[in-house]
């Protein structure tokens, strides 16, 4: 089953300048007030944040494709709905986190054997320097369900909206991911990742300034351990997905 516990989150500004394909903010009237815009502040939550949304131990995106390729195993009748209702809560360190989660299995004999997968919940996450609320959406359909198989491949589409508010002053943000995932393979074995792509846009807006950042990009995973995150303008960084953490 999906592992539960929640590893230390690196926060870690590694020289990337991330894109910004739009910053909108309100203007102020008087000429002499200037806005000041940190970067650095905005690379590290965008971290953080892709560190949340695809590793294990944050029930990330790989952790989804963990789960429906053990769930597979024990379902053998054709069109048959499985619903499962995921709750718990528990800690790591500086982070206790709380989920609750609806995932229905559907699996299909013909044209051919696949499995509809669908989830929806939400996560909440406290943290040593901030609180945060995710509504998560997955749907994926799972194919190479064959014995001859080596891999279940995944196309489909996983999405997040939430709210993050820092323990230690008066920052917020908002954010709205939605990406889709493309031939993702998860080895029967083992159950984990091992290769495929997923693209994706983001969009964070900061209470502070009402500032918004908007980003396009493309996730591919290396292995089953890392990720690498690629920004449309060619900037990248890689999400150690054991860790919960970003690589120098």
């Amino acid at each position: 089953m999906m592992k539960t516990n929640f590893k230390t989150i690196s926060r870690r500004i590694i020289g990337l300048w991330v894109m910004i394909i739009s910053i909108g903010f309100a203007c102020c009237e008087d000429d002499n007030d200037t806005l000041v815009i940190d970067l650095n502040v905005a690379e590290d939550d965008i971290e953080e944040l892709f560190a949340v949304l695809l590793s294990y131990d944050t029930y990330g995106l790989v952790a989804q494709f963990e789960e429906v390729s053990e769930e597979i195993e024990s379902i053998s009748e054709c069109e048959a709905t499985t619903t499962n209702i995921e709750t718990e809560s528990g800690g790591f360190n500086n982070y206790s986190y709380e989920y609750r989660f609806t995932e229905v299995y559907t699996l299909f004999c013909t044209p051919e054997r696949n499995l509809s997968y669908t989830l929806d919940g939400v996560q909440e996450i406290d943290a040593y320097n901030y609180d945060a609320v995710h509504q998560i959406t997955s749907d994926f359909t799972t194919t190479g369900l064959e014995e001859t198989d080596f891999n279940e491949i995944y196309n489909g589409n996983y999405d997040r909206t939430g709210a993050w508010e820092s323990n230690f002053n008066e920052d917020t943000y908002d954010f709205i991911y939605d990406s889709t995932v493309v031939d993702i393979l998860v080895s029967k074995e083992s159950n984990t990742i091992q290769s495929g792509s997923s693209t994706f846009t983001l969009e964070q807006t900061y209470s502070r300034d009402n500032l918004t950042y908007t980003y396009g990009g493309t996730i591919t995973f290396l292995n089953e351990d890392e990720a690498q995150v690629t920004f449309d303008d060619g900037e990248t960084f890689i999400v150690d997905l054991t860790n919960v953490s970003i690589q120098d």
